[in-house]
This record gives structure tokens, sequence and C-alpha cells, in this order.
């Protein structure tokens, strides 16, 4: 497993940058992975099941 994937089951949190018109903002995102596949990765955030495009989104350690 790659620094970069968390395995179904844990908890992770997410960071994505965000341009703004001032610069760039991150914006994290945390859940429990339920699923992952090649290109996203399947998370609970607050109850609601949310896909995490693995090319908008890193692993935040």
């Amino acid at each position: 497993m790659s620094r970069d994937d968390v395995m179904p089951g844990r908890f992770a949190r997410f960071v994505k940058w965000v341009h703004r018109a001032d610069g760039w903002e991150p914006q994290y995102l945390r859940g429990r992975v339920l699923a992952k596949t090649d290109g996203a990765w399947i998370v609970a955030v607050d109850g609601q099941e949310t896909r995490v495009m693995k090319k908008e989104w890193s692993v935040y350690r």
C-alpha cells in the first residue's frame, strides 16, 4: 500500500487545493473509508456516502 492510500474501515483525512481569487486554499474532508476503487475512495462523511476522487484529493497525514 502506498503512502497516499488508506484501507477501508479506517478513518482518514483528505485535502485538496482550491483556487480562489486571492490564491490557493486547502479544503479538508474527514470520514470513514467504506471502499476504494482505482480512481476514488468511497467515504462516509457525517452519515453521507461521498465519492472522493483520487486525482483531486490526497490523503492528509
